[in-house]
């Protein structure tokens, strides 16, 4: 009887953390800066000039 309790702790513990880790992953949580990440991509894809990095940067700051 413990052990069936202990296997269903188990499972419910590893159910939250895989629901933890797939919510954190390749999400964006509140308060971070999605925008400005945004831009950095295009910067590293080479789709904007690093002037045009900073620019966006400050705008968005601003």
């Amino acid at each position: 009887m413990i052990l069936g309790l202990l296997l269903w702790v188990a499972v419910i513990v590893a159910v939250a953390y895989l629901l933890v880790r797939l919510n954190r992953d390749g999400r964006y949580e509140e308060g971070q800066d999605r925008a400005g990440h945004l831009a950095r991509e295009r910067f590293a894809r080479g789709e904007i000039t690093a002037e045009e990095l900073d620019a966006l940067e400050r705008r968005l700051r601003s």
